[in-house]
Protein backbone atom coordinates (compact mmCIF):
# COMPACT_ATOMS: atom_id res chain seq x y z
CA UNK A 1 0.00 0.00 0.00
CA UNK A 2 2.42 2.42 1.16
CA UNK A 3 5.00 1.72 -2.22
CA UNK A 4 1.67 2.16 -4.41
CA UNK A 5 0.81 5.42 -2.61
CA UNK A 6 3.97 6.86 -3.01
CA UNK A 7 3.78 6.44 -6.96
CA UNK A 8 0.55 7.82 -6.84
CA UNK A 9 2.24 11.16 -5.04
CA UNK A 10 5.21 10.59 -7.46
CA UNK A 11 3.11 10.83 -10.19
CA UNK A 12 1.03 13.50 -9.17
CA UNK A 13 3.92 15.96 -7.98
CA UNK A 14 5.85 15.10 -11.23
CA UNK A 15 4.08 17.55 -13.79
CA UNK A 16 6.83 17.23 -16.50
CA UNK A 17 7.16 14.23 -18.90
CA UNK A 18 10.59 15.42 -19.37
CA UNK A 19 12.13 15.80 -16.40
CA UNK A 20 14.95 13.06 -16.43
CA UNK A 21 15.34 13.23 -13.03
CA UNK A 22 11.70 12.67 -12.65
CA UNK A 23 9.15 9.25 -12.62
CA UNK A 24 8.25 9.57 -15.75
CA UNK A 25 11.31 8.23 -17.89
CA UNK A 26 10.99 5.27 -15.89
CA UNK A 27 7.34 4.68 -15.63
CA UNK A 28 7.49 2.04 -18.75
CA UNK A 29 9.78 -0.07 -16.68
CA UNK A 30 7.65 0.98 -12.89
CA UNK A 31 4.30 -0.10 -15.31
CA UNK A 32 5.77 -3.67 -16.61
CA UNK A 33 7.76 -4.48 -13.97
CA UNK A 34 5.24 -4.11 -10.91
CA UNK A 35 2.08 -2.96 -11.59
CA UNK A 36 0.99 -5.37 -14.59
CA UNK A 37 3.21 -8.19 -12.02
CA UNK A 38 1.01 -6.89 -9.21
CA UNK A 39 -2.48 -6.77 -10.94
CA UNK A 40 -1.83 -10.47 -11.43
CA UNK A 41 -0.95 -10.93 -7.58
CA UNK A 42 -3.75 -9.58 -6.30
CA UNK A 43 -6.06 -11.00 -8.62
CA UNK A 44 -4.57 -14.97 -7.51
CA UNK A 45 -4.57 -13.68 -3.79
CA UNK A 46 -8.26 -12.46 -4.21
CA UNK A 47 -9.42 -15.72 -6.03
CA UNK A 48 -7.75 -17.68 -2.88
CA UNK A 49 -8.92 -15.40 0.48
CA UNK A 50 -12.28 -15.62 -1.56
CA UNK A 51 -12.75 -19.33 -1.68
CA UNK A 52 -11.30 -19.70 1.57
CA UNK A 53 -14.03 -17.13 2.95
CA UNK A 54 -16.85 -19.14 0.73
CA UNK A 55 -15.59 -22.72 2.14
CA UNK A 56 -15.72 -21.00 5.97
CA UNK A 57 -19.07 -19.52 5.30
CA UNK A 58 -20.40 -23.37 4.07
CA UNK A 59 -18.42 -25.15 7.36
CA UNK A 60 -19.30 -22.35 9.25
CA UNK A 61 -22.85 -24.48 10.68
CA UNK A 62 -20.88 -27.37 11.31
CA UNK A 63 -18.14 -25.38 13.24
CA UNK A 64 -20.96 -23.38 14.86
CA UNK A 65 -22.07 -26.77 16.99
CA UNK A 66 -18.31 -28.30 17.56
CA UNK A 67 -17.83 -24.42 19.06
CA UNK A 68 -20.63 -24.61 21.24
CA UNK A 69 -19.68 -27.92 22.53
CA UNK A 70 -16.25 -27.00 23.32
CA UNK A 71 -17.07 -23.41 24.01
CA UNK A 72 -13.35 -21.32 25.14
CA UNK A 73 -11.04 -23.75 23.14
CA UNK A 74 -9.83 -22.80 20.08
CA UNK A 75 -10.27 -24.94 17.39
CA UNK A 76 -7.75 -24.11 14.48
CA UNK A 77 -4.70 -22.34 13.06
CA UNK A 78 -3.78 -20.28 10.41
CA UNK A 79 -0.18 -19.87 8.50
CA UNK A 80 0.69 -16.10 7.55
CA UNK A 81 4.25 -15.59 5.68
CA UNK A 82 4.81 -19.32 6.98
CA UNK A 83 4.56 -19.37 10.38
CA UNK A 84 1.29 -21.07 12.56
CA UNK A 85 -0.54 -18.44 14.05
CA UNK A 86 -2.46 -20.41 16.89
CA UNK A 87 -4.94 -19.24 19.18
CA UNK A 88 -7.34 -17.70 16.65
CA UNK A 89 -11.07 -18.99 16.44
CA UNK A 90 -12.69 -19.53 13.57
CA UNK A 91 -13.93 -15.97 13.48
CA UNK A 92 -10.72 -14.25 14.09
CA UNK A 93 -9.64 -16.37 10.95
CA UNK A 94 -12.67 -14.96 9.02
CA UNK A 95 -12.32 -11.35 9.80
CA UNK A 96 -8.60 -11.92 8.81
CA UNK A 97 -9.71 -13.27 5.49
CA UNK A 98 -12.26 -10.49 5.03
CA UNK A 99 -9.76 -7.59 6.12
CA UNK A 100 -7.21 -9.49 3.57
CA UNK A 101 -9.80 -8.97 0.50
CA UNK A 102 -10.90 -5.40 1.83
CA UNK A 103 -6.77 -4.28 1.34
CA UNK A 104 -6.80 -6.26 -2.18
CA UNK A 105 -9.44 -3.86 -3.38
CA UNK A 106 -7.59 -0.64 -1.93
CA UNK A 107 -4.85 -1.61 -3.49
CA UNK A 108 -6.75 -2.54 -7.03
CA UNK A 109 -7.65 0.94 -6.63
CA UNK A 110 -4.25 2.73 -6.14
CA UNK A 111 -3.50 0.68 -9.01
CA UNK A 112 -6.28 2.12 -11.48
CA UNK A 113 -5.76 5.73 -9.79
CA UNK A 114 -2.31 5.37 -10.98
CA UNK A 115 -3.03 4.51 -14.66
CA UNK A 116 -5.79 7.09 -14.54
CA UNK A 117 -2.97 10.01 -14.16
CA UNK A 118 -0.19 8.00 -16.60
CA UNK A 119 -3.55 8.26 -19.02
CA UNK A 120 -4.38 12.08 -18.10
CA UNK A 121 -0.73 13.22 -18.73
CA UNK A 122 -0.76 11.61 -21.79
CA UNK A 123 -3.86 12.88 -23.39
CA UNK A 124 -3.24 16.18 -21.69
CA UNK A 125 0.48 16.40 -23.47
CA UNK A 126 2.66 17.12 -20.62
CA UNK A 127 3.85 13.35 -20.94
CA UNK A 128 4.97 14.32 -24.68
Amino acid sequence: MESLNLLRYLLMRHKDWSLTSGIWPELWKITEDYLNVLRVCLAISRTFYTGEVKTMREDRKAQAQEAREARGTLVQTMTVKEEKVSDMTPEMQYQVLQCALVTFDLMESLVIRIEEICEEKVKTGTAA
